[in-house]
């Protein structure tokens, strides 16, 4: 927004956690004008009906496809790959349908949600549309996220620095920032 960039600079998005830090890197003009409009037919959909998908299951649908290397949107060309595509697929479905309904010592994303349980009995109700809807809504954005794992934070650090922004909690929150990219020095890597 103007208010939010007012010199009009490509901005990346940062986010900040105990553990490490993602990074949304700036889009081009036209792959955020491409994403803005995959948003807003999803939107006028959701007007319609509920859409088939939850957000923490399709993050884990779109990791399981990414993990497998086959993008969720690309068909197989040939009938032994897809074979194999069918199986990572579903391998891919089943990896969402634990998130969806949980486990032995997880709470399911669809336990957690009042809107998940007005709006849809079980997995299979989801299941279909899942792949489409998981790629419209995050996929695009997933392909440009970086993230990056700081394990070297001393936890005893953090839990002394979380107890003074809030005694009450126990972790520190995480923070949002935009800053605008950085120049290629060259330096490091």
């Amino acid at each position: 927004s103007a208010s939010a960039n007012p010199g009009a600079q490509p901005l990346r998005s940062v986010l900040l956690g105990v553990d490490g830090e993602t990074t949304l890197p700036p889009l081009s003009a036209v792959e955020a004008k491409a994403q803005l409009k995959s948003w807003l037919q999803a939107y006028a959909q959701a007007w319609q009906a509920p859409l088939p998908v939850a957000l923490r299951t399709g993050l884990a649908f779109l990791a399981s496809q990414a993990a497998s290397s086959i993008p969720a949107s690309e068909p197989a060309a040939v009938p032994d790959e897809a074979q194999a595509d069918e199986s990572r697929l579903e391998a891919a479905l089943r990896q969402a349908q634990d998130v969806f309904d949980g486990g032995f010592s997880t709470e399911g994303e669809w336990a957690r949600s009042p809107y998940l349980q007005r709006s849809f009995d079980a997995f299979d109700d989801i299941a279909p549309s899942l792949p489409q809807w998981a790629y419209a809504l995050y996929g695009g954005l997933l392909t440009h996220v970086q993230l990056t794992h700081t394990p070297e934070v001393a936890p005893e650090a953090v839990q002394k620095v979380a107890k003074k922004m809030d005694p009450k909690k126990q972790e520190a929150p995480a923070k949002i920032a935009a800053i605008p990219p950085q120049p290629e020095t060259g330096e490091g890597a």
